[in-house]
């Protein structure tokens, strides 16, 4: 409680000393933290982390924690790169807050849609809807690995597991390397958001007043759109790797391949499905339970890999992010 008053305090001391702006966007972090506590308060059950722990090979899931670093460090050069070239912001210490802000943010909204009011916090001298044109960029490019990824592991699913028959896989097979080809051509290629998106928003009249705000995508060249397709590209292998090691952990006898295969669908899965829960909760598991039982996989390794993904590459995040916004109010 002394804390609690301590950052009251200073709240109250910076509404004199910032004014009516810089006012409301302290009470905004104050209000996210404290959403954040009450979220996991009541999301993340004592039993399930003892559970976790006392059923896992604590090696593999110690690994699996170490490669959260790695994910960040992957999200964190996906952001700059997109900042650095429509946002003309390239400190890495805010850029690091950005993230970290917008990961607090996204882990108790619907669909993460406060990670665009989070990754704005840290950038105070860049609009709302420049932040947001920008995380949306940075997120098409991880939605589009995700998908083709998926998909394909899907349609092996069903000719392997589910024995559909091999003409209807192979044309399937087919007409998806064609889109994907097509589809990596057009989100790479520079003209589609200098020139096309532009115009196109110019002939939406809700959108004609803000259309020049869409101009920072000018300086997405065709280099920099690839570049930020092998990030993504990495940073899902390494998230389907820690997957995999976690699956191992809670299921030594599963076939490494297996789990990949199976994680692959379980994140397809969960994007696909309309994300009605906070923090993508319950479509995770479930989709994880299922999934891993189709490979022969205990559902409980499922369960436990799924709950563990949840905690480690989102609740202790938020928490840290949560943390660096006091650490900023009080600054």
């Amino acid at each position: 409680m002394s804390n609690f008053y301590r950052h009251a305090k200073g709240l109250l001391a910076a509404e004199k000393s910032f004014g009516t702006k810089a006012y409301f966007f302290l009470w905004l972090k104050i209000l996210t933290s404290a959403a954040i506590i009450i979220y996991f308060i009541r999301k993340i059950n004592l039993s399930d982390v003892v559970r976790i722990l006392s059923t896992a090979d604590i090696y593999l899931l110690s690994l699996a924690g170490l490669l959260s670093f790695l994910n960040l460090f992957f999200q964190f050069l996906k952001w700059r790169l997109i900042s650095r070239e429509c946002l003309g912001v390239d400190s890495p210490k805010k850029l690091t807050l950005s993230l970290m802000h917008g990961i607090a943010a996204a882990s108790f909204t619907p669909a993460r849609l406060g990670e665009c009011v989070g990754r704005k916090l840290a950038l105070p001298d860049t609009s709302l809807l420049q932040v947001t044109i920008a995380t949306f960029v940075d997120k098409l490019f991880a939605l589009f690995i995700t998908i083709c990824i998926g998909t394909a592991a899907a349609i092996l699913y069903l000719h392997f597991i589910e024995n559909v028959s091999v003409y209807l896989t192979l044309s399937l097979l087919i007409v998806f390397a064609v889109c994907l080809v097509f589809d990596a051509y057009l989100i790479t290629h520079q003209s589609l958001w200098n020139s096309f998106l532009i115009r196109q928003l110019k002939e939406i009249r809700l959108l004609r007043g803000v259309a020049y705000k869409f101009s920072l995508l000018k300086n997405l060249d065709s280099k920099t759109l690839w570049y930020s397709m092998l990030l993504n590209f990495i940073f899902y292998s390494c998230y389907l790797l820690q997957y995999a090691i976690l699956i191992r952990s809670f299921a030594p006898e599963a076939n490494f391949i297996d789990t990949l295969w199976s994680g692959s669908l379980m994140f397809f899965a969960k994007t696909i499905i309309p994300a009605i829960s906070i923090g993508d909760l319950g479509i995770r598991e479930g989709a994880s339970m299922y999934f891993s039982k189709q490979f022969g996989i205990s559902e409980l390794a499922g369960l436990n890999a799924a709950l563990a993904i949840f905690i480690i590459n989102i609740a202790l995040p938020a928490f840290v992010g949560m943390l660096l916004l006091f650490k900023k109010t009080n600054a």
